[in-house]
């Protein structure tokens, strides 16, 4: 299962679910908590939960389903290896651009979606870290733990000193406009931007429901689809 978020592990001190001004004056110091390898910064996998586990412990393997077409058995993945519908993940995961995919490629491209908030179809980036990741590339620097009092304190909108759960919880389904998340889908995941995504494309949490998300059965989902099943969820 998901594991706890580390930043808000580190700054809610007292387990409450809220925080407190004192534990937002105290941030900066909580932050550092988390710093590992004490090099001052805070790396993705420093500040994002972990993946999930299978059962028994062992991490999902991002990368074993598409390897069932590795025809060749070289441990690297062509296009002409891939379907066609799956091809646009080489656009998003191809890092050294050679034309063929490793397992490392893929998991770096999956956690590169983890990064991003979420990619994937499941809750968007917590506000928490939104507020103290300025420039939005999943780690966070020294001057960004440094800023973390004044960053915090954004996201008190009524003013009290105090960031109670609502303030600091990410948004739930519906409590964002539908048609901005699905646009949000599409502009993190739609590599080769045709306006559908394939199952390779799609976040890793919702790929399970693609059979049910694709109406039309084409290979592909489109915004439309993704719209229907949204209407039909809330009804």
């Amino acid at each position: 299962m998901m594991r706890p978020n580390p930043v808000m592990t580190a700054l809610d001190g007292d387990k409450d679910g809220t925080i407190s001004a004192a534990e937002i004056a105290g941030a900066p110091a909580a932050l550092k908590s988390l710093d590992k390898n004490g090099d001052g910064v805070l790396a993705a996998e420093e500040v994002r939960p972990q993946m999930p586990e299978r059962d028994g412990g062992q991490a999902v393997d991002i990368a074993g389903p598409l390897f069932s077409f590795d025809a060749n058995k070289d441990g690297k993945l062509t296009k002409e290896e891939v379907p066609e519908r799956m091809q646009g993940i080489f656009a998003r995961a191809d890092a050294d651009k050679d034309g063929q995919l490793t397992r490392e490629e893929i998991a770096k491209a999956s956690a590169g979606q983890e990064r991003r908030g979420g990619g994937e179809g499941g809750p968007p980036m917590d506000p928490l870290t939104r507020a103290l990741d300025a420039n939005r590339d999943g780690a966070l620097s020294e001057a960004e733990i440094a800023g973390a009092v004044a960053a915090l304190k954004t996201l008190d909108k009524n003013g009290d000193g105090v960031l109670s759960g609502e303030e600091i919880r990410p948004a739930m389904r519906g409590g964002r406009d539908p048609r901005e998340m699905v646009n949000h889908l599409f502009e993190e995941n739609d590599a080769n931007k045709d306006g559908k995504l394939s199952k390779a494309e799609m976040p890793e949490r919702m790929a399970e429901m693609f059979e049910r998300l694709d109406a039309d059965k084409d290979g592909f989902v489109t915004k439309e689809e993704l719209s229907q099943m949204g209407g039909r969820r809330r009804e």
